[in-house]
């Protein structure tokens, strides 16, 4: 995940940046261009990603998935409490995401009378 939020945020990376992401995974610019111009292993992965896909039932775009659950669209107001009430029950120990922290102080000081 470490390189493809590298890629996006510099979309469309120049040479060195697409050198700098993929050193964050071990990886030299040749290995990417040696898996992305062989047209046969890209069909294939392009083919198990969409098998992949039809097997979760994901219906269309957006569609988000937190530890195995499709979350309704409806529900997508309340995605960062979902996502930080995930991160407690999965992590009790760890000291709570700054993010959650000021989600939570906003909820409180925002009146819903």
């Amino acid at each position: 995940m470490a390189f493809a939020y590298c890629y996006e945020a510099s979309f469309p990376p120049s040479s060195d940046e697409l050198a700098a992401c993929a050193s964050i995974v071990g990886l030299t610019v040749d290995d990417i261009d040696g898996c992305t111009s062989n047209k046969e292993l890209v069909a294939s992965l392009i083919q198990d990603e969409a098998y992949k896909t039809a097997q979760a039932l994901i219906p269309g775009t957006p569609t988000i998935i937190l530890s195995g659950n499709s979350i309704s669209t409806s529900k997508f107001k309340s995605l960062l409490k979902q996502v930080c009430a995930e991160f407690t029950s999965l992590n009790p120990d760890a000291e709570t995401p700054d993010g959650c922290r000021r989600a939570a102080s906003l909820r409180g000081s925002i009146s819903t009378a």
